[in-house]
C-alpha cells in the first residue's frame, strides 16, 4: 500500500518562523518589586519627574490621575520598570505629549531597558499646529510590554509623526536583561 502525502509549504514556513522567534523575556514580567514611585499627573509632569529620579530595575511607577494630561517626553534608560496607570475619580486618564520640540524621537523612549505598561492610554495632541514626536513609542535595544493599553496616533497629519511604535537595534545584540 502506498501513501501519498502533500506538504503545505506556507504552513511549514510559518512553523519555521515560529521556531526561531525570540521568547518573551519572562524576567521582565516577573521582577520582584523593589520600590514604588507614585506620580500624580494632575499635579506633576510625568516626563520631568522621571527625568529627575534615579530609576532602578524592578521599580513600579504608579501614574495616578484623571482626565487628559500632558507630559514632556519620557525616557527610560538602562532599567526595567513597570508603569501602572491608576484612575482616580473623574474622566478617564489619558496621557498625551506636550506640544514642544524635543531631541528624543518618541513620546515614550526606551533605551537598553524595558517597560511594562498597564492600563495606559496615550493619544496625540489635538490641533493642527501641535508638534508631534516622530513616534509615540521608540524602543532602542529594549523591551516593551503592553497590558490593557490603548495607543492612538494621529489619523492624518502632514507633520513629523511617522507612526506608533518603532523598534531599533543599535548594537545588534539583545538587551542585557536583569
Amino acid at each position: 500500500v502506498l501513501f501519498r502525502s502533500t506538504v503545505n509549504l506556507e504552513a511549514l514556513a510559518a512553523a519555521q518562523v515560529a521556531s526561531v522567534r525570540p521568547l518573551i523575556p519572562a524576567a521582565m514580567f516577573a521582577l520582584p518589586v523593589r520600590d514604588v514611585l507614585a506620580i500624580d499627573v494632575t499635579k506633576q509632569d510625568l516626563g520631568k519627574v522621571l527625568a529627575s529620579k534615579s530609576l532602578q530595575s524592578g521599580m513600579t511607577i504608579k501614574v495616578i490621575g484623571n482626565g487628559i494630561r500632558q507630559s514632556s517626553p519620557i525616557l527610560i534608560e538602562n532599567v526595567w520598570v513597570r508603569m501602572q496607570f491608576e484612575q482616580t475619580e473623574g474622566p478617564p486618564l489619558v496621557l498625551m505629549p506636550k506640544a514642544a520640540e524635543s531631541k528624543l524621537e518618541g513620546f515614550l523612549n526606551i533605551r537598553n531597558g524595558g517597560v511594562e505598561l498597564e492600563r495606559a492610554v496615550f493619544l496625540p495632541p489635538t490641533g493642527e499646529r501641535a508638534a508631534l514626536p516622530k513616534w509615540l513609542v521608540h524602543v532602542e535595544d529594549g523591551d516593551l510590554g503592553l497590558y490593557q493599553c490603548r495607543l492612538q496616533g494621529p489619523l492624518n497629519t502632514p507633520g513629523r509623526s511617522k507612526g506608533l511604535i518603532r523598534w531599533e537595534s543599535k548594537t545588534g545584540n539583545p538587551p542585557a536583561r536583569p
